[in-house]
């Protein structure tokens, strides 16, 4: 992932919420799903040619309705919905 210069905290991420059944490891079916679900919506938001999305492109990607209800938590901060 050196290419999209993604941290390994930024991994770490990914890969909980990949995880979807938390056995620790990703399915093929558990990507896909994944992929469908955060990475698609991001790319047709942005520009998919250099992986980077500006503020009108992040705004609309979150307006997808598959963004809804998730909360978003940080290691030691409150709950970010």
């Amino acid at each position: 992932m050196e290419n999209r210069h993604i941290t390994s905290g930024e991994i770490k991420a990914i890969f909980t919420i990949a995880d979807m059944n938390k056995d620790n490891m990703i399915s093929g079916e558990e990507w896909t799903d994944f992929r469908e679900n955060f990475v698609i919506p991001y790319e047709e938001a942005g520009r998919a040619d250099d992986y980077r999305m500006d503020h009108a492109g992040l705004q609309a990607a979150l307006e997808d309705p598959i963004f809804k209800g998730i909360t978003w938590k940080r290691e030691g901060h409150e709950e970010l919905s």
